[in-house]
């Protein structure tokens, strides 16, 4: 039985599909010259049985002649990780001061001591942190549009964190421009639908899949719905009201099925959104690879001809003043007996059209240091290019680096709150007992005066315990 929630979500779902539909073509022509590995499913190439990365590879292989982006932007990923989350450095912090106050010597432990807990939950080995982010700072300097998702694990790990592909992720934006609706559409095995969902949510055909070792690996097509909750019930506590009901609501539908098999929700958005540039009604905004496209296209026509150039001196055609009975394949070192006249001139002659493929290849080096300049690799060559660098050139240098790379950094920055927010949110729902010392802590903080007693005791109210909130980005 259809459920109307599943009709709606399915509805949706088709829309955000028809406004995505005009970035796809662009990002499959990325993905030809700048992700090799992708798999080729934008416009409808996917067969049901796949395609392996060998024959992805030999099928590009025979149209890409020049990987000077695809290794751009792999630096200019590690580059902003760097910048953004170095792996070797604690890139935010805690406060639990407001606007107007300051945090006790106590209060400042507490949050030290909370974010450096969180750092060693989110780079954690089971957290999956680091290939996910990484993968991320990928996609967006690939395609334009990365998504991270963070839930709660299982066992020892309080959070795990996943990298969403481009090609599964359709979003809506509010009219702030944030991103309050999320779609993801992907396949799961029937096994791996069963283990994500619960075996007894499954409907009969699928739970029939499941139980049949021939077909449980046959693919199942799902969508995970994340908007928010439309109306939130709530209840009367200490004589403020709280809410029963997460801000978010997230829905997984059975495609074929039409059925909503789970649902669950979140107190914060789930998936932080990382962008590279995005123009106002931009829903997914666009990256360097794509502002390099054209030049990509021009270095890989001009190598192509470079190439068929060299091929012609390196291995001419051949001509003949008579119709031979066969044409052997001239190998260096073997004699080939029938092939002279009687005035000792050859009876097969190469074709020498003049060609010169330096000048393609000259180039074509051009236009491979343009696209390094616009996917900003040569702010990340500080050492490599004057090893003999004084310190004080090294730091003037990295001054600079800062500055030019500073604008771009800063359009990705809005997805950190977001993901320390996710850390925190883990935090306060699964380790209880962590909550329960911190209190305990907070109730312990000296008093301070400012000048406006409580009722109660003569005290600052602002001694009261205030929620930690990240900070310092």
């Amino acid at each position: 039985m259809t459920d109307s929630r599943a009709r709606d979500i399915l509805s949706r779902q088709a829309e955000l599909e028809t406004e995505r539909a005009a970035y796809e073509p662009v990002w499959e022509a990325v993905a030809e010259f700048c992700d090799p590995d992708a798999p080729d499913i934008w416009t409808g190439r996917r067969t049901s049985r796949g395609e392996s990365q060998a024959e992805r590879q030999e099928r590009r292989g025979s149209r890409v002649y020049a990987n000077t982006i695809n290794s751009a932007a792999n630096r200019l990923a590690a580059g902003l990780e760097s910048l953004i989350i170095p792996q070797s450095e604690k890139w935010h912090g805690l406060t639990t001061a407001e606007m107007d106050d300051e945090e006790t010597d106590e209060e400042k432990e507490w949050a030290e001591a909370l974010r450096d807990f969180l750092f060693a939950l989110r780079y954690s080995a089971n957290s999956n942190f680091v290939p996910a982010t990484q993968a991320c700072l990928r996609n967006v300097v690939r395609y334009g549009p990365a998504y991270l998702y963070a839930e709660e694990g299982f066992g020892g790990t309080l959070i795990r964190y996943a990298s969403i592909p481009v090609v599964e992720g359709y979003l809506s934006r509010n009219r702030w421009g944030q991103v309050d609706t999320f779609h993801r559409r992907y396949e799961r095995t029937a096994r791996q639908a069963a283990q994500l969902l619960g075996y007894e949510k499954l409907p009969a055909r699928i739970k029939a899949l499941v139980d049949d070792p021939a077909k449980c690996e046959g693919k199942v097509s799902l969508i995970q719905c994340v908007q928010p909750r439309d109306e939130r019930r709530m209840y009367r506590s200490g004589g403020s009201y709280q809410y029963l009901d997460a801000a978010f609501a997230s829905y997984h539908v059975i495609e074929d099925e039409e059925e909503i098999v789970r649902e669950s929700g979140f107190r914060t958005f789930p998936v932080s959104i990382f962008n590279w540039r995005r123009y106002e009604g931009d829903a997914y905004g666009i990256s360097p690879s794509i502002e390099a496209l054209t030049t990509v296209r021009e270095e890989n026509a001009v190598r192509r001809s470079g190439l068929r150039a060299l091929q012609q001196i390196t291995d001419p055609p051949t001509a003949s003043k008579a119709r031979l009975d066969y044409v052997p394949v001239l190998n260096p070192g073997e004699n080939y007996p029938g092939l002279i006249d009687d005035n000792g001139r050859a009876l097969i002659q190469p074709i020498a059209t003049g060609q010169n493929p330096s000048y393609a290849f000259d180039y074509a080096a051009s236009r491979a240091e343009e696209i390094r300049d616009m996917m900003f690799v040569n702010l990340f060559q500080t050492l490599v290019q004057n090893p003999q660098m004084t310190a004080t050139e090294a730091l003037i240098r990295q001054e600079e680096k800062a500055r030019c790379s500073g604008r771009r950094v800063r359009s990705s920055r809005p997805a950190l709150p977001q993901i320390s927010t996710a850390s925190f949110r883990s935090w306060k729902t699964r380790a209880s007992m962590t909550r329960t010392a911190a209190s305990r802590r907070r109730r312990v903080l000296p008093a301070r005066r400012c000048g406006r007693p409580s009722p109660a005791r003569s005290t600052c109210c602002a001694a009261r315990p205030k929620p930690a909130t990240p900070s310092r980005w």
